[in-house]
């Protein structure tokens, strides 16, 4: 197999093509979209009433059908009956009336108000909302499968459907409150961690003893809690595989061959959605560790910088005092530490851009993850055309439930294959860097020796530099050596899509469509009548109207909200920046296809650069490139990483000198001498020489 790459000629040339264009701009606008939608917090309001009614109409629901699981009644007629009764209309009206304004304030309040009534309804909500979703999600999670299984295997299990439906919602609850106590704590390490990364990086003054301060805090998981978060993620992969991806089967009777096929595709489902729920924990962890590296590594650097001051102050009081016993045996201290703190910052580099880089195991899984995602946007589609024919009163066609099941496959598969392709081409992009690297220090290194001027110093060599060329070391600047150190600090991790995201829109508005016709079916009980030979309730052509602008309303509220929470919220781990979000957004209509990260999150957007930048793509971006192949993807990476390349303003020398500087550093960890590095500064137009500082200041 041969791989086609580019020159830095040829890469330099590319040009971003309309598509490349009108992608960035389409994803650009839509990220405005999103955070104007997040700011104003109208929508979260909408979605809360909206939410709040879906979940009364559920709960009622369930205890009906969990009253009535052995029974020939049906449990929605019952259901019917008991809401026209004085009582029951009593309580299904407080019940829907308190579960909707409860909904409607914790999606209004901030969990982090000052006000303590405010902070307890936007903490207490989830946890209520997760035992609710837990509970029906056991339950019809449940039933479905016992169903199949009486299908296939022709035993009646219908007694098993209330106890164990019980058990598992039971434990449901449990595991879902525990995951979001975990999930919470987790959070709030991340953003701590953000906060000490800011102390260390944009402290001038910082000390030693305070770095060392910042260091202890650092906040970590046990391995217990990680463990037990691992088994918690499964857990609920079982619990909701069996709703998602059981569940369909119940749409509509398929003949005995094809059921045992569509089985088979579902407990396929079922099980790659247990390992990508395990997928998921494991890389919200593996964020944890990359905010706890990020901190190792800029307290290494910082380190560096404070120990090179120390080793220049020495260095200017022996010039004049060369034989002081005290400050040689300080010198020799110093450079012993310097060298320490060299290596460490190395090994840290490299443990950084391990974490950041995907494995080919989890390029697998988070491609069977977004795989998972179009089957369930896919899926939800379906569900809402089922409910449109339900009320329509036609059948729903089995081979449309057949080819929605296949196709998923396909989906799998195909994304699967996409995330193992870009993992590799990325791999080998970074082999190709570090060999380019390798290859310029070699070259420069034996210019150098020719010249017999040395131009560059590791940091391994920097201990004797002090010793037998004081006046070089005297002559460098610490803000050249912090350019260096912050530039040394930046890694390329693996590209990151955002397929989850637009995913869930899709999910999110066609789930609105049968929850609008609950609504309507709670709201307007009364106005049901019996209109077929079996006496069970039906709508009426009143409500046919309602029931059309619920779903709409349920849909664009629902998608909207998706698309909020996708792209609207900063990040987790975000520093608050002194920078204008709204210029940010305008610049980003620049760079088609660039994201600025769930979680982590899956749904960050504008973020202040730090120690490693992810190349996130767009949607739009992530489409056109799966569907038109790799070379034009690759040559737009080549290009993203050789942005000093594409400057009209940087003059060719000093740029090679820079990226000599940087190449150095990076792999070395070698600090350049003021002869070299002053030539990548000293050009007024040098893009390096002004945006890398205020960068990282």
């Amino acid at each position: 197999m041969t791989t086609e790459t580019l020159s830095e000629g040829d890469s330099s040339n590319h040009k971003p093509s309309s598509l490349d264009l009108l992608a960035g701009r389409m994803d650009a606008q839509s990220r405005l979209l999103a955070k104007k939608l997040h700011e104003l917090g109208y929508i979260y309001v909408l979605f809360g009433a909206l939410d709040g009614l879906s979940l009364s109409y559920s709960m009622m629901k369930y205890y009906f059908d969990m009253l009535l699981a052995n029974s020939d009644l049906s449990s929605s007629d019952e259901m019917h009956d008991w809401m026209t009764s004085p009582e029951g209309a009593a309580i299904a009206a407080t019940t829907s009336i308190s579960l909707i304004v409860f909904s409607m304030l914790a999606n209004h309040f901030d969990d982090e108000d000052q006000n303590v009534f405010k902070r307890y309804i936007a903490v207490i909500w989830p946890y209520c909302r997760d035992t609710m979703k837990g509970l029906k999600n056991a339950y019809k999670g449940l039933k479905s499968t016992l169903q199949v299984a009486e299908i296939l295997g022709g035993g009646d299990f219908s007694y098993l459907i209330v106890p164990v439906g019980l058990l598992l919602g039971g434990l449901s609850v449990i595991n879902r409150i525990w995951f979001r106590w975990m999930v919470n704590e987790r959070k709030a390490m991340m953003k701590a961690n953000a906060k000490i990364l800011d102390d260390i990086q944009n402290s001038p003054d910082i000390t030693l003893e305070r770095l060392e301060e910042l260091k202890g805090d650092i906040k970590r998981q046990s391995d217990s809690i990680r463990s037990m978060a691992m088994l918690s993620a499964a857990y609920g992969g079982v619990v909701d595989g069996l709703y998602l991806y059981i569940g369909v089967l119940g749409i509509c009777s398929l003949s005995p061959p094809a059921l045992i096929a569509m089985t088979v595709f579902c407990s396929i489902y079922l099980a790659a959605c247990i390992a990508t729920r395990m997928y998921e924990e494991y890389d919200f962890q593996r964020k944890l560790l990359i905010s706890q590296t990020k901190i190792e590594l800029a307290y290494e650097g910082k380190r560096i910088e404070l120990l090179f001051a120390e080793l220049q102050r020495i260095t200017t009081e022996l010039s004049s005092s060369p034989d002081n016993h005290d400050l040689l045996n300080e010198q020799e201290v110093a450079i012993n530490l310097f060298q320490v703190a060299a290596w460490e910052f190395k090994e840290q580099r490299k443990k950084l851009l391990d974490l950041s880089t995907l494995s080919y195991t989890s390029a697998f899984l988070a491609g069977a993850k977004n795989g998972l995602a179009a089957y369930g946007a896919l899926a939800s589609v379906i569900f809402a055309v089922g409910t449109i024919l339900a009320l329509s009163s036609i059948a729903f066609p089995p081979a449309l439930l057949i080819s929605c099941i296949s196709f998923g496959m396909v989906f799998m598969i195909g994304f699967i294959v996409h995330s193992l392709v870009h993992a590799y081409y990325h791999r080998i992009k970074v082999e190709q860097q570090q060999n380019e690297e390798s290859k310029v220090i070699l070259q420069e290194k034996v210019i150098q020796q020719e010249k017999i001027t040395p131009k560059e110093v590791s940091l391994a060599e920097i201990g004797p530099l002090f010793k037998d060329a004081k006046q070089q070391v005297k002559d460098l600047r610490p803000e050249e050596v912090r350019t260096a150190i912050l530039d040394g600090m930046v890694v390329d991790p693996s590209p990151q899509f955002f397929f989850q995201e637009w995913f869930e829109i899709l999910r999110s508005s066609s789930s609105g469509v049968g929850k609008g016709a609950k609504a309507i079916n709670l709201a307007m009980n009364s106005f049901e009548e019996k209109t077929d030979t079996d006496g069970h309730y039906h709508e009426t052509p009143i409500m046919m109207g309602f029931i059309a602008v619920s779903a709409i309303v349920h849909a664009a509220a629902f998608g909207l909200r998706a698309h909020s929470r996708g792209f609207g919220r900063p990040p987790i781990d975000q520093v608050p920046s002194k920078i204008n979000d709204d210029t940010a957004i305008e610049l980003e209509e620049m760079t088609p296809g660039s994201k600025t990260e769930d979680d982590l999150t899956p749904q960050d957007n504008t973020e202040q650069q730090t120690v490693s930048a992810p190349r996130q793509e767009s949607f739009f971006g992530s489409m056109y490139s799966f569907f038109c192949g790799g070379k034009q993807q690759r040559e737009a990476d080549v290009s993203e990483t050789n942005p000093v390349e594409d400057s009209s303003l940087a003059s060719e020398e000093p740029v090679s000198r820079w990226k000599a500087v940087r190449r150095n550093f990076q792999t070395n960890g070698a600090i350049q001498d003021e002869s070299q590095e002053n030539a990548a500064f000293s050009q007024p137009n040098s893009p390096r020489s002004s945006h890398t500082l205020a960068s990282y200041s």
